[in-house]
């Protein structure tokens, strides 16, 4: 079985792609401060649900990088009607062959939880 299509298939009723309880991700999103200039960027976004909460809590901008296209089809149908689709991008690729393309001092906050195999997160994505 194709990896990405069984995790999208064992995540699907979970609110959020990782390992992370909703109240545990409630609580870090409550102790983060960000502005609506702020942009956020998620390495193997899953659905994107996460970015999307941060989106409409802060309205701040995003871009979610995402290898699966099935999740990525998901993120934009969870998107749409609650966030403006224009302060989202969904970058429907392999985060390995991308991510040198963003510059990590554009982002105030980067996220990858639960795919740190999609690239050496810890050492590329370091919000500033």
């Amino acid at each position: 079985m194709d990896r990405k299509k069984f995790s999208a298939i064992a995540h699907r009723s979970h609110a959020f792609s990782n390992p992370i309880s909703e109240s545990k991700i409630n609580m870090f999103m409550n102790h983060t401060k960000l502005n609506p200039n702020d942009k956020a960027i998620d390495i193997g976004a899953g659905t994107s649900e996460l970015l999307i909460r941060y989106m409409e809590k802060y309205n701040i901008s995003a871009t979610a990088i995402e290898l699966y296209e099935g999740s990525i089809e998901s993120a934009r149908n969870r998107a749409n009607g609650r966030i403006s689709l224009e302060r989202i991008q969904f970058v429907n690729e392999d985060a390995k062959q991308v991510i040198d393309q963003y510059s990590t001092s554009a982002f105030r906050l980067g996220i990858c939880i639960g795919s740190t195999h999609a690239d050496d997160s810890s050492r590329k994505c370091k919000a500033g």
